[in-house]
Formats: structure tokens, sequence, C-alpha cells
């Protein structure tokens, strides 16, 4: 499934937390940073783009994005290809 974006955004929850954080490509090859700039991964950890429903996102990095994306709300939440839509 693809996102129809460019840029590579990477959402993902780390280890011991509950908020998610969107990462992009770091100035070092493997490194990825969280748009708020707390966090800091060593690659994507995957290709799936799955953005969680807001209340479960980092807020800075949910505003970061909207920013970069030139959006006025927060994106849809991202249904995993394993997940049954709502009908």
């Amino acid at each position: 499934m693809s996102s129809g974006f460019r840029d590579k955004l990477y959402w993902r929850r780390l280890a011991h937390e509950t908020m998610s954080h969107c990462f992009e490509r770091g100035e070092q090859r493997r490194e990825y940073v969280s748009l708020c700039g707390r966090k800091v991964i060593t690659g994507s950890r995957g290709q799936a783009i799955l953005r969680p429903i807001p209340t479960l996102r980092c807020g800075a990095c949910d505003v970061a994005e909207m920013k970069m994306r030139r959006w006025s709300e927060s994106g849809s939440a991202t249904i995993a290809p394993t997940e049954k839509r709502p009908r």
C-alpha cells in the first residue's frame, strides 16, 4: 500500500513508550531522527508507514508532520493491511 508521498517519514513506537514518534533520515546513513528531535533510532525498522490514531502520536511530531505537508489538521490513521476496515 503506497502512501503517495515521496518523502520518507516513519511513525514508530519505541519500546517502553506509549506514544509513537515520526522519524526521518538523519545526517548519518543509518540514523533516523524524530521530527520532535527527542529520539534517534538506527534503521527505519521496516517499510510500513503506519500512522497511529492521534491520541497515540507524539504531539510535537504530529505538528511537525502537518507543517511539512502543509496540512491544516492531523493526518488520518493508517490501517494495517491485516486489519479490517470499518464498514
